[in-house]
């Protein structure tokens, strides 16, 4: 049997891309267990030792998927983790417009991100593309306001911002569902897997919680509760409920019931009255 040559007119940075792509369309019709090395290299149409240079194996190459679509994520939450909460005394904004419509896996970004997306090294070698940050649910951090709506810090309703960053990450997980399920079916019993998973969604625990201590009717609400253990609850629900609608399982697989229930949970838990339909200058402190 020939050896597999590269095409002489591929950059280095195309036959890197060459594997991921290849990955990530395999990951479409396969388990990522199923999947040998081999395969990857046929359907990317590079050389083995083009693979190796690029990847410690097919770990590492899931790996930086997983961070850029980490990245998106917290780039998709950003309209909940970036507003700010109203102030007493004024009325919230509207919440900007959720940028996760269109964002997908290749654009640089990743619910891997934990250790930030941008920069941290991929689980087999090299630097991850990433963006911003969440897979978990409604969290991220850093950067500007992804929708182009309202300016970073600027007052929002939450709980509109918090659904806007809800239905991107609904998006987003479904746009690179091959990816997503590869990793939460292999991170428990592949070591490296592991850590890059339990990284990337505590940075969406890190965002969630930064947010709801941000919020003072939040932080009333949890008085004398483990703020960060709640986040980190709300963020593992997110992750799961999602997992769940890409393998198309019901009821989660009706969109609108994902987004919904996810909603009615984060918002039953950080702004009741808002679930109760009770803003009023007597049941909401941010009205007063």
């Amino acid at each position: 049997m020939t050896a597999r040559r590269d095409d002489p007119a591929a950059s280095a940075p195309e036959l890197r891309e060459r594997v991921l792509d290849a990955l990530r369309d395999l990951l479409q019709e396969r388990t990522f267990e199923s999947l040998s090395v081999a395969e990857i290299i046929a359907a990317a149409r590079v050389s083995r030792a083009s693979f190796y240079f690029y990847f410690a194996g097919k770990q590492a190459a899931l790996a930086e998927l997983v961070r850029r679509a980490v990245g998106a994520g917290h780039q998709a939450a950003q309209p909940w983790t970036r507003s700010a909460p109203p102030a007493p005394g004024s009325l919230p904004a509207p919440a900007p417009a959720s940028p996760g419509a269109t964002a997908s896996a290749g654009a640089g970004a990743s619910p891997g991100g934990p250790a930030s997306a941008g920069g941290a090294e991929s689980a087999g070698g090299a630097a991850s593309a990433g963006g911003a940050e969440s897979a978990g649910g409604a969290a991220s951090a850093g950067g500007e306001s992804a929708g182009g709506g309202e300016p970073a810090g600027a007052a929002v309703d939450p709980d509109a911002a918090l659904r806007a960053g809800i239905e991107a990450g609904a998006t987003l997980w479904l746009d690179n569902a091959g990816v997503l399920r590869a990793i939460v079916e292999n991170w428990g019993s592949d070591q490296q897997l592991r850590q890059l998973w339990l990284d990337q969604m505590a940075t969406f625990t890190a965002a969630t919680t930064a947010r709801i201590q941000a919020d003072p009717e939040a932080m009333r609400r949890l008085d004398g509760v483990d703020v960060a253990a709640v986040a980190a609850s709300l963020t593992w629900l997110g992750e799961r409920l999602y997992y769940l609608a890409a393998c198309g399982v019901p009821p989660f697989d009706d969109r609108a019931v994902l987004v919904d229930t996810l909603h009615h949970v984060w918002t039953s838990t950080l702004h009741p009255a808002a679930v109760a339909g009770t803003r009023d200058s007597e049941t909401d402190p941010r009205y007063t």
